[in-house]
């Protein structure tokens, strides 16, 4: 099989996996905030990210004060980036904060969100980029805007492995993420 034609099966296995997973969660009538989240964006040196996520919102805010509510997610992702040469399958869970500005009984609200997690590398290397390490740090922040059901956000995330090991390239991405709440 080539390359190409076995990122074109992980996506496709993916979408499948996560869609028959957010059937069974509503179907064992999970928490609210359960989400699907989709992202596609490009990293350093014109390498391509793909992610689908499942998400569990906090089960409420951790602390709010006047219009203000900071709460959370926990994320967990399959990610494949494709640069020229490699391509990289990565698995990663992390904990989100995020702050959602409350605009009184508007459709979509704004939020920030700021985030560090873990994730596992299939490969250490990825065109001329060295991670050193399979197990890598996951940070993020983002922002976007929220209704009940959608969630459209852009993100700057960067996975390296905190200088534990050398060479340390680390890895920058900007994304754009869709989410669909069940």
């Amino acid at each position: 099989m080539f390359p190409g034609e076995m990122v074109v099966i992980f996506r496709v296995s993916c979408v499948l996996c996560f869609i028959l997973w957010g059937s069974a969660a509503r179907a064992a009538d999970h928490a609210p905030g359960d989400a699907l989240v989709v992202s596609f964006g490009q990293a350093s040196n014109g390498i391509d990210v793909f992610r689908l996520a499942w998400r569990r919102s906090f089960s409420g805010p951790l602390f709010c004060w006047h219009e203000h509510c900071v709460g959370g997610y926990y994320e967990a992702a399959l990610s494949d980036w494709s640069g020229d040469d490699d391509d990289i399958v990565v698995a990663s869970f992390s904990p989100v904060l995020v702050h959602e500005f409350k605009q009184g009984a508007k459709t979509f609200k704004p939020y920030i969100e700021l985030g560090l997690g873990a994730a596992l590398l299939s490969d250490t290397r990825i065109d001329r980029r060295n991670l050193s390490s399979n197990f890598v740090f996951e940070s993020r922040l983002g922002v976007g805007l929220r209704s009940d059901r959608l969630d459209v956000n852009l993100r700057f995330m960067h996975d390296s492995n905190a200088g534990l090991s050398e060479p340390n390239d680390g890895l920058s991405m900007f994304m754009v993420s869709l989410g669909y709440a069940f």
